[in-house]
Parts: structure tokens; C-alpha cells; sequence
């Protein structure tokens, strides 16, 4: 699912439209975590990462603390799901874990 910049957002608070306009315009998150595919359909919120419909089957294997799955529309989401996923994104956790490896 490619990002519709041009949705009516039900929440107009600024920090919210931001914070959606930053996630939005990282290219990185137009990608799956998992395997590279274009538009992925779903979020793992906790792990504030986005999932195509083929990597997220295993996904829903996980216990909810590991992996908390939603569609990947970021407007549906409430302020704190939208800050893990602005505060994370696929890049961050890429980078996060090429740290760990790294050590």
C-alpha cells in the first residue's frame, strides 16, 4: 500500500500530521522489513516495522509482545502507535541490529 499523502487525517493535531509526514516520506518504510518487497499491507507496531502479506504470516505466529500486527494505515493508528512507528521504522531497526552485529 503505497501512503496517500493526500488523506484526510481524523486527527489534526500537528505533531500527529508530523509525525505521519516524516514516516511517509522515509522510502526505506515503502519497503517489507522482511524481504524487500514494494508496498508492504501491514505494521508490527511493537517492533515498529513494515511487513508484506507474504512476511507477515509468520509474523502472526509470534505472541503479541513480539510482533503486534496492523494494517499499515497510518491513520487509523492512535498517537502512540504512530510514535513507535516515527521513533522506529524499518531503517532504525536495520540500523539497530548492524550495531548489535557490529559489537
Amino acid at each position: 500500500m503505497q501512503f496517500n499523502k493526500k488523506k484526510q487525517y481524523k486527527n489534526s493535531n500537528n505533531e500527529f500530521i508530523n509525525m505521519i509526514n516524516s514516516i511517509e516520506s522515509d522510502e526505506i518504510n515503502n519497503v517489507c522489513f522482511e524481504c524487500g518487497t514494494n508496498d508492504p499491507e501491514y505494521i508490527s507496531i511493537n517492533n515498529g516495522v513494515f511487513i508484506c502479506k507474504e512476511c507477515v504470516q509468520d509474523h502472526f505466529q509470534f505472541p503479541r509482545e513480539i510482533s503486534t500486527i496492523m494494517l499499515n494505515d497510518l491513520c487509523s493508528l492512535n498517537i502512540n502507535e504512530l510514535k513507535k512507528l516515527y521513533l522506529g521504522g524499518n531503517k532504525k531497526l536495520i540500523e539497530f541490529i548492524i550495531l548489535i552485529f557490529l559489537v
